[in-house]
């Protein structure tokens, strides 16, 4: 059991004060902060919630969808920052439906135990208008989006999730390299800042930042992305 008790005792009365919380989660720790609403409540000066796998984390496979849902959709609105270091709670909240997914308060989100594909980094923008600061890295070198024509994807991005990232200031992706690969996620962000009019320009340090430059000119230079060159153009000199 991650907790000393066996309910929400170390909640009650700290709403105001409460500024950072760590913990591990299992079946039965997420079942009894669900029943006891332990973050129904709004926590004034909550910064900060990480959740780590607790010691029987593969119970959490057995945790209901709609609990499950209902817990973490908690967690995002009790604080402004919200960790998931645990992989099984991330593939939970990446499993949600669109109905079930409510991030409308946190600002800033950390998913460092399982890179997201471009679809999934779409959806959780729209279910988090709020949100400020994206951390996560991406899965594959392709879109994500299977069904659709590569040329044709910068059109149905802007067609269907619209400025869904409308806050989305900063995307930190931890396991960014050199080489190949750079080339795709510079793609993969000129993806995303179709639906993110506040994104920053790309500043990893761990990519080569002249190759991302130029595959961005080339891009609005000719092809699908050129249509959006105003809308883009500020991924280079950041304006």
């Amino acid at each position: 059991m991650p907790f000393l008790f066996g309910d929400d005792v170390m909640f009650r009365g700290n709403s105001a004060t409460l500024e950072d919380v760590n913990i591990y989660i299992d079946k039965e720790s997420v079942m009894m902060l669900n029943s006891s609403r332990a973050f129904c409540r709004k926590y004034m000066n909550l910064r900060r919630v990480v959740v780590n796998d607790g010691f029987d984390n593969e119970s959490l496979s057995f945790v209901p969808d709609d609990i499950m849902s209902k817990f973490l959709c908690k967690l995002a609105y009790s604080a402004q920052r919200l960790t998931l270091s645990t992989t099984l709670a991330t593939e939970r909240l990446l499993s949600m439906t669109p109905r079930r997914l409510h991030f409308e308060h946190v600002q800033e989100l950390d998913l460092y135990a399982k890179p997201l594909s471009l679809y999934a980094i779409l959806n959780l923008l729209r279910a988090a208008p709020t949100l400020v600061k994206l951390t996560c890295d991406v899965s594959g070198l392709g879109s994500g989006f299977g069904h659709i024509v590569p040329g044709d994807i910068p059109d149905y991005i802007v067609s269907t999730y619209g400025a869904a990232g409308k806050n989305l200031k900063l995307w930190i992706m931890p396991s960014v390299t050199n080489g190949e690969r750079s080339l795709h996620i510079t793609e993969y962000y000129m993806l995303v800042a179709l639906a993110c009019p506040r994104l920053s320009p790309f500043g990893h340090t761990s990519i080569n930042l002249l190759n991302y430059h130029t595959t961005i000119v080339e891009s609005l230079q000719s092809g699908p992305y050129s249509k959006y060159a105003q809308r883009l153009v500020r991924l280079i000199h950041g304006v």
